[in-house]
């Protein structure tokens, strides 16, 4: 799949504050539900037509924290330590923040990317992971022919960027992919 308006994407998130300006953001936009869920409840309701989970983790693979303990949850506790592996086999133990990979699941025919927007659980200082984190994860999922992916908040709770930020620069990275199109420079 390469075009983006074919790929099925919900943004779950159970701060309501998040929730309101992720949906004025975007109303415009056909494919992109927004949705005030737990998670948890979220992916049980609808674990037939999604293809895909994303954790916002952090560089390391560790998920016992906020949202990715709720995708522990799902996943299986033990499936951290498959993240790290991968992370550990193929990055020397450290994801670059920002970056993304796909794997599988224990889950038949759900798929999982991990993108970290931090290098450890804290503030985000450059809002502009937001952007890279939505951007590489969008990217991700349609180069490996996702159809339903559940995105996160990237930059709430933890990395604390204001929701009004995060929401702006999730529309952002968006409309970046549907439109192909990069900043003009001058050189």
């Amino acid at each position: 799949m390469t075009n983006i308006e074919d790929l099925k994407i919900y943004i779950v998130t159970n701060d309501i504050v998040s929730y309101k300006y992720l949906k004025d953001e975007f109303i415009d936009v056909k494919n992109v539900f927004v949705c005030e869920d737990d998670i948890r409840h979220f992916y049980n309701e609808r674990k037939e037509e999604i293809d895909c989970l994303v954790s916002p983790a952090n560089a390391f693979g560790y998920m016992t924290g906020g949202y990715d303990a709720a995708l522990s949850d799902i996943l299986g506790w033990d499936f951290q330590e498959k993240v790290r592996k991968y992370i550990k086999d193929n990055y020397y133990g450290e994801q670059p923040v920002s970056s993304s990979f796909i794997m599988d699941t224990d889950i038949l025919g759900l798929k999982f990317i991990h993108t970290p927007t931090m290098q450890y659980p804290s503030v985000i200082k450059d809002d502009m992971m937001v952007y890279y984190c939505t951007r590489s994860t969008l990217i991700c999922a349609l180069t490996n022919n996702i159809k339903c992916i559940v995105l996160p908040v990237f930059g709430g709770a933890c990395g604390m960027v204001k929701p009004n930020v995060s929401s702006r620069l999730m529309k952002k990275a968006y409309i970046q992919i549907r439109d192909r199109v990069g900043a003009n420079y001058d050189i």
